[in-house]
């Protein structure tokens, strides 16, 4: 009965006889309880199998289950149970195979598993309790004795696995990733003797030390430690695991150099991911591996500089991944003829050269392609019908894009073809592909109108059209792109108004980037809708009239903790740890930022900003602004502001930028500014500003071009002011009048006190001259004595100057007569 659509009552009938029905399957049906199902628990007396999953029952389990002692098989998976498991589920003393895995279980593992054990601690042999709650420590489970298979995956777990497993000789299965598990990895002898266990997965924990000897696992077939903390050098024992064929090391920090010998014996693996360490892989040119491998992933991994000669032995796999791992090559022929299989590709960020051939017929199903950041050129080939997603930024790529017009799917998800040499007119065909959810054709050679057709992208969450040369206006197609997250059209030729509608019908987004276009007219108060907007950048435009009020509407900037968002687009069915599903996309925007343009990826949902700058605006700075706690960066400078800058800007406490340049603003500089801790680049130059600086270590630490331009401006690190400060303010005019007033009376009497000093001076020596002779006669026979005194000393020392010249010229003509 599984898949019935059940979701009313089951009437009890003589159909599930309780001495006949042993099986009873209702897994997929819409069930949402079992308070109307009291019959089921009436067939506790030969019911063995009993399969509830992927319903919405919800609600803590009920103790009936306890009565079903029959039971050898119960599968209560994927609903919406919640708390702990009742105490009678130990009465099932048959149970052989539990699944309550993807619930809602809340309580200490060692409490779930005591209730387990005091009826089922011989007879279970597969637990799965997976993507649950549960929490604590993993205890002891060695009471289970017979137990083969244990899920305990995508928990709260926490401690370290020394000394829990006793010695359980059965387990096959040990699943314990993504907790919180701690510690070393021990080994075998410590992990419970375990040397039959085929499936060890402890990954997206927090493993640390070094790996232990992996000899005794004899019988492994598959290992996942990925995400993790582990250290030092892969041991080569890993070769010794001949029945080895899934191998997963991703992410943590194991270094060193992989050679031949890690891999001599592995002649049955099938998925290798050595990804995201610090391993450099040395081996052979002429090396054939014992393996052919479906899965190979080895990002961040050192292959180069040349391409890796041995995967043209690997002709089956259908996942490649060599992406960062320093390949300087062109890469060669008869890699394209390798795999008919292949449906995931990434080759980015190396430095790979050459052109793509048809890639039409290259891949099967509907592939995952990353190519970016190499230096392949040429035009874009032919390309799949079918393809999930297509990443060939950052490369040499020129002509049309024509082509993306043979794709009559709706599986595509994201197309990327920024930073390339692309040219001519977007062609007007994307209602082919409706489920585009990233379109990035930024910094290319695009020029005309952008299509209408682009409004049928229902699912477009993220769009970058920057810095190519579109003109005409914004679609009005656009506002059915209700997902937008990110719009970015700066760097264009743009013109019109801005429309209305994306205040209105793009609820969304997070950045809008209009900058450098020619946009006209107002600022439309409907922008003032965006409550997620976390970049508005409208600067270099040609926009008139005044701020709008509203800005206590850009909820996402009100609230402190507004930095906090992440911008990550997730594709459908991707899933953790599902290679097939291709990456999430960790969405870029070029931001105009302290000055320069800087292109954020990873930190991009961190950043908030406001750049109005380099347009025509008038009126005064909004005083709603002060609301915006959470803004970082705020860029009003180049227009025609006026008034004072808003008194209660220290609520802006995380601002690091604030240019409010080249404007007429005026008034003092408001002394909250001086509390803006954060503060980084300030910028007050050319307006009306007047008054002296407030006293802060942060203002005073700015350079004074800073402040340029403020004829009225004092105190530092301009030039000091006058001890009454005010008397360059026109805040009072008594006070302006009185200090004036005191500098003219100053000024007087010091030049009075000069004229009379130098008169009596002057005449009281000049005037004795003239009326006493005795004293004029002295005078001048004195003046006479010493310029005959002066003379003589003169005279003589010129003399004696003259001798020793002489002499020292004699010394050197005897020197040099005896030299030769």
């Amino acid at each position: 009965m599984a898949n019935c659509g059940l979701s009313h009552t089951i009437p009890y009938s003589a159909n599930f006889s309780s001495t006949s029905l042993s099986i009873l399957d209702l897994s997929f049906n819409f069930l949402t309880s079992l308070s109307e199902y009291s019959w089921l628990f009436n067939l506790s007396t030969c019911l063995t199998n009993l399969d509830l999953s992927s319903n919405k029952l919800a609600g803590p389990l009920p103790v009936a289950f306890g009565g079903m002692t029959s039971l050898e098989y119960l599968d209560l998976s994927v609903n919406q149970f919640k708390g702990g498991i009742p105490s009678s589920f130990g009465n099932i003393s048959r149970l052989s195979a539990l699944n309550m895995g993807r619930n809602y279980l809340d309580e200490p593992l060692y409490e779930l598993l005591q209730k387990l054990s005091a009826g089922v601690g011989k007879s279970l042999y597969s637990l799965v309790l997976s993507t649950n709650k549960l929490w604590g420590p993993i205890p002891d489970i060695s009471r289970f004795s017979s137990l083969g298979e244990l899920d305990l995956s995508d928990n709260r777990l926490n401690g370290s696995l020394n000394g829990i497993f006793g010695k359980l000789l059965n387990l096959g299965y040990l699943e314990l990733s993504r907790n919180k598990l701690t510690g070393s990895l021990p080994d075998a002898k410590t992990l419970g003797q375990q040397l039959n266990v085929i499936g060890l997965h402890l990954d997206n924990n927090q493993f640390t030390g070094v790996l232990p000897d992996m000899t005794p696992f004899t019988y492994l077939v598959e290992l996942d430690l990925s995400n993790n903390q582990f250290h030092g050098k892969l041991p080569e024992t890993i070769g010794k695991l001949s029945g080895l064929e899934i191998l997963f090391v991703s992410s943590n920090s194991f270094e060193g150099t992989i050679t031949e010998d890690h891999l001599l014996n592995l002649s049955r693996l099938k998925s290798l991911d050595l990804s995201n360490n610090l391993l450099s892989l040395n081996l052979s040119s002429k090396w054939i591996p014992p393996f052919l491998l479906d899965i190979i992933h080895l990002s961040n991994c050192k292959l180069g500089p040349q391409f890796p000669s041995w995967l043209q032995n690997q002709n089956s796999f259908s996942e490649l991944d060599i992406s960062s791992t320093d390949i300087s090559d062109t890469l060669p022929k008869w890699f394209w003829g390798l795999s008919s299989k292949m449906d995931y590709l990434n080759m980015s960020y190396n430095h790979i050269t050459g052109r793509l051939p048809n890639l039409a017929s290259m891949f099967v199903g509907r592939p995952n392609i990353d190519l970016s950041f190499n230096n392949f050129t040429g035009l874009i080939p032919l390309l799949p019908l079918k393809f999930l997603s297509l990443q060939l930024a950052k490369n040499n790529f020129f002509g049309s894009i024509s082509t993306i017009c043979r794709i009559f799917h709706d599986a595509i998800h994201s197309i990327d073809l920024s930073n390339n040499q692309l040219t001519g007119e977007l062609p007007d065909c994307w209602m082919n592909q409706r489920n585009i959810i990233v379109l990035n054709l930024a910094n290319n050679k695009f020029n005309g109108h952008i299509p209408s057709s682009l409004g049928s992208l229902y699912h477009l969450e993220s769009l970058h059209l920057r810095d190519n040369n579109f003109t005409g206006n914004i679609p009005v197609s656009l506002k059915n792109c209700r997902k937008l997250k990110v719009m970015e059209f700066e760097g264009n030729k743009l013109t019109g108004e801005i429309p209305p509608w994306i205040g209105t019908h793009l609820m969304s987004l997070v950045i809008l980037s209009l900058r450098q276009n020619k946009f006209y007219g107002n600022i439309p108060e409907n922008l003032f809708h965006l409550n997620n907007i976390h970049v508005l950048d409208l600067s270099g435009n040609r926009i008139t009239g005044t701020i709008p009020n509203g800005f206590r509407n850009f909820t996402s900037l009100v609230e402190m903790k507004s930095s906090a968002v992440t911008i990550v687009i997730r594709f459908p069915g991707s899933v953790e740890n599902d290679f097939r599903s291709g990456p999430d996309y960790i969405d870029n925007a070029v931001v105009q930022w302290k000055r320069q343009e800087f292109e954020y990826r990873n930190e991009l949902g961190l950043l908030t900003s406001i750049d109005l700058s380099s347009n025509k605006l008038t009126g005064h700075i909004p005083d709603e602004i002060a609301s915006l706690r959470g803004l970082i960066s705020l860029n009003l400078s180049r227009n025609h502001l006026s008034g004072n800058i808003v008194e209660k800007i220290d609520h802006m406490g995380k601002l690091e930028v604030l240019d409010v340049s080249y404007n007429q603003l005026s008034g003092e500089i408001p002394r909250g500014l001086a509390s803006l801790n954060f503060l980084d680049v300030l910028d007050l130059s050319n307006n009306n500003f007047s008054g002296k600086i407030p006293s802060s270590t942060q203002l005073q630490s700015f350079n004074a071009s800073s402040y340029y331009g403020n004829s009225k401006l004092c105190g530092p690190p301009l030039r000091n002011c006058p001890k009454d400060a005010s008397s360059l303010t026109t805040s009072d005019n008594s006070d302006d009048q009185d200090a004036l007033s005191d500098v003219k009376v100053e000024t007087l009497e010091f030049y009075s006190c000069i004229g009379t000093g130098f008169f009596f001076g002057f005449w009281g020596v000049v005037g004795t001259l003239f009326i006493k002779e005795s004293w004029r006669h002295a005078y001048f026979n004195y003046l006479d004595d010493l310029i005959d005194r002066i003379y003589v000393v003169g005279t003589l020392a010129r003399v004696r100057l003259l001798r020793k010249f002489r002499i020292y010229c004699l010394e050197i003509a005897k020197e040099t007569k005896f030299a030769g």
